[in-house]
């Protein structure tokens, strides 16, 4: 599997108490299409950067002004974590997005 395909959020420090999980994929439409076919909840919670926003118009910012952010808001994707989802569901939710990605 190509390395852009996925790439996994670091744990900067041990005892990591996860809010989201946000991986990122440069086919993140595509597996979140096909996780909602397993019955698998996702969430885009930044689909526009900031600048482009109509609170910031003034700043006139069209693409690439700033591609490092443009690309992160294309790729990310949150899976769900919570402390019931168990690791039976957790193995399930993983399962799908390497089979998502390994398809193509």
């Amino acid at each position: 599997m190509p390395a852009d395909l996925l790439t996994l959020p670091r744990r900067v420090e041990q005892g990591h108490v996860w809010n989201q999980y946000v991986i990122r994929s440069t086919r993140r439409d595509v597996l979140r299409e096909r996780l909602a076919s397993c019955g698998i909840a996702s969430e885009i919670y930044y689909p526009m950067p900031l600048h482009r926003q109509a609170c910031f118009a003034q700043l006139d910012a069209r693409p690439p002004s700033l591609p490092v952010t443009e690309r992160a808001c294309a790729e990310a994707l949150a899976l769900p974590v919570f402390p019931e989802l168990g690791e039976g569901r957790l193995a399930r939710v993983a399962d799908a997005v390497l089979e998502c990605l390994r398809d193509g």
